[in-house]
């Protein structure tokens, strides 16, 4: 909204009637004190109201080069946020995916590369070690 108020002003008769844009994130949210406080065009909707913040693209010819430049730093700051959200996400998925494999015993399978096997007798060998092992551990934890 920054940009857009730095574009146009506050007259709403300089605002554009429409304005295509690609989405790049949305974030649920509920209306807070301190949501109050940091989004101030937002502070009309009640305490406990749900609402979605839709972070767009604007990029030039939309808001000129020089406002663009102005909300670089923030935009970039946005967008390591988003890198790290999806980063710390897929770390999450991957420790639940090894708690779920601890706590069925599960040997998780190693992953090799067709390239390194050299035929599909290697690929046969390979797979039957790897359950005959399984089964060792199994009748391990057996006895």
């Amino acid at each position: 909204m920054a940009m857009l108020w730095k574009t146009f002003g506050d007259d709403a008769n300089q605002w554009p009637q429409m304005v295509q844009f690609k989405v790049i994130e949305k974030e649920y949210m509920s209306m807070t004190d301190g949501v109050r406080k940091r989004l101030k065009f937002l502070r009309h909707l009640p305490l406990t109201s749900s609402f979605v913040l839709i972070e767009v693209e604007l990029k030039p010819p939309v808001v000129p080069r020089n406002v663009y430049k102005e909300f670089s730093g923030q935009l970039s700051s946005r967008e390591k946020r988003r890198r790290e959200k999806v980063s710390e996400e897929r770390k999450r998925e991957k420790k639940m995916l090894e708690d779920e494999r601890k706590r069925r015993n599960l040997i998780p399978f190693p992953k090799v590369q067709t390239s390194e096997l050299q035929s599909y007798e290697n690929i046969f060998c390979f797979l039957f070690l790897q359950c005959y092992c399984k089964m060792l551990v199994v009748l391990l934890c057996l006895a």
